[in-house]
């Protein structure tokens, strides 16, 4: 892309990335609360063993015996579910089925999958962070690359794993390249990490795209 076009896109974008980090930032902590009761986010993750989502495109299945929750507050656009992989409070193992604007504006999904390694690699609450695989593959027909990350959460000292396939998809036009990207993250503890990645495997077997809300 030019580099005028892309200063022109990056303006165009600026507010959409904020509303994108927080919204994934709400996905890390979501699986530790209570499922909301009293606002209309409750509608977006309705559908036992079913995500369907109409604003960003993408739909998926899951185990009908675990419970989803919405990843962005009511105040956001609906950016996706965090199924819970442990019904016990506090717990840290789920599978979050996250989309947003590439408000980033990355041009590949090893692009993407750099900056996500490079993210955990300096975040101030993990440490023994080990890039442990990275591959392409596809997710519902897109381009796609999976990031496997061993690392330990300095407040318990206890190891996990974050296992993550990225997605972009060009959605909106006109656009000089990629207007949407995907994430499915499974984050678990290391001994869980086996038997989730089965429910992992079958959720992005799974994983389709559908009409998006800007789709011309």
């Amino acid at each position: 892309m030019p580099e005028p076009r892309r200063r022109q896109a990056r303006v165009r974008w600026l507010g959409i990335a904020t509303c994108c980090l927080a919204g994934m930032a709400q996905a890390h902590v979501q699986p530790a609360q209570e499922a909301p009761q009293t606002d209309d986010t409750t509608l977006r993750c309705k559908d036992a063993g079913k995500v369907v989502n109409d604003y960003y495109g993408f739909t998926a299945l899951f185990p009908g015996s675990l419970h989803a929750y919405p990843d962005s507050p009511i105040d956001m656009t609906d950016h996706g579910c965090v199924v819970s992989l442990d019904d016990n409070a506090g717990s840290d193992r789920s599978i979050d089925l996250f989309a947003a604007y590439n408000a980033a504006l990355d041009d590949t999904v090893r692009q993407a999958t750099d900056e996500r390694i490079d993210g955990m690699t300096h975040d101030e609450t993990i440490d023994h962070v080990i890039l442990v695989s990275r591959r392409g593959m596809s997710l519902g027909g897109l381009k796609a690359e999976r990031s496997v990350i061993r690392y330990r959460e300095k407040s318990t000292g206890r190891p996990h794993v974050s296992d993550v396939v990225t997605a972009l998809r060009h959605v909106v036009k006109p656009s000089d390249g990629f207007s949407h990207t995907y994430t499915v993250s499974l984050t678990t503890t290391e001994e869980a990490y086996q038997g989730d990645r089965v429910t992992f495997e079958a959720i992005l077997a799974s994983w389709r795209t559908i009409r998006a809300e800007d789709s011309p």
